[in-house]
């Protein structure tokens, strides 16, 4: 019997775009991802509670153009970062929507307020669009704040897991370019412990590193570490570049990643 795990899909920047090209997306592996995704829907797998898109070659492009100069206008620095993972976010609801996945885009900067790596959503907000058979989509964002820049970033991976802890998921997937984890000898690290990630804290390897203005690898352990709800049993960290590796990896076959025990 087919039992269906209630998911948070974190799509990584480097997954869903090319990184070192800006703006432009992997339209070809979104495609392949919706594909997974309808499929394991349809075969009661897994029931989609919410997707969290990551800046890549857009947001992550478009902050670090800011970052280092401190005479434009804070507007124009919101609006560009901004309107850019708009821009990206409505590219992967387009898709998905072609395979029946059927999202609602939410602007974190319209209800969150983050503090420090807490993001602080009104999660409430989008709860009757989830009894509408309809997916939450939200992105990693900016907002107003005092900083020197005049804006902070609220990263995608913070919100996957505050929205999964709100959703009462059970596991939440990030989709990256890489099989998972590897630790300082580039070994990947199949299985692991959640008490066990302060130690790789610091240790931890970007393999396909390109712009990235939250903190690669480390600051996503970092936000793991702090996790503190009791629905969350599990975390995969998988390759969204594999053709068919997220639909294998979520029918509990065994394939390379990294599965963080909580």
């Amino acid at each position: 019997m087919t039992t269906t795990r209630k998911i948070i899909l974190k799509l990584g920047g480097s997954v869903i775009t090319v990184k070192n090209k800006p703006y432009t997306p992997r339209v070809k592996t979104i495609k392949n991802i919706a594909f997974q995704l309808r499929n394991l829907i349809h075969e009661g797998h897994i029931e989609l509670v919410g997707i969290v898109v990551g800046g890549g070659s857009y947001g992550h492009f478009t902050v670090s153009e800011f970052y280092g100069e401190k005479n434009y206008p804070y507007s124009e620095a919101l609006y560009r970062i901004t309107t850019s993972m708009t821009e990206l976010a409505l590219l992967v609801s387009d898709i998905l929507a072609m395979y029946n996945i059927y999202t609602v885009i939410f602007p974190p900067h319209s209800f969150c307020k983050p503090r420090g790596i807490k993001p602080h959503c009104k999660w409430d907000y989008i709860d009757s669009f989830l009894s509408k058979n309809t997916v939450p989509l939200i992105y990693g964002d900016i907002y107003p704040c005092n900083s020197e820049w005049g804006f902070c970033i609220v990263s995608g991976d913070e919100l996957a897991l505050e929205a999964a802890c709100h959703a009462k998921a059970t596991l939440v997937v990030f989709v990256t370019d890489v099989d998972g984890i590897y630790d300082s000898e580039m070994k990947l690290i199949r299985k692991i412990h959640i008490d066990c990630l302060e130690s790789l804290i610091g240790e931890a390897k970007d393999v396909n590193k390109g712009i990235d203005v939250t903190g690669g690898m480390e600051r996503k352990l970092t936000a793991i570490k702090k996790i503190k709800c009791t629905s969350l049993k599990h975390i995969i960290v998988v390759n969204g570049l594999k053709k068919d590796l997220l639909y294998r990896a979520l029918k509990n076959e065994d394939v390379p990643l990294t599965l963080i025990e909580l």
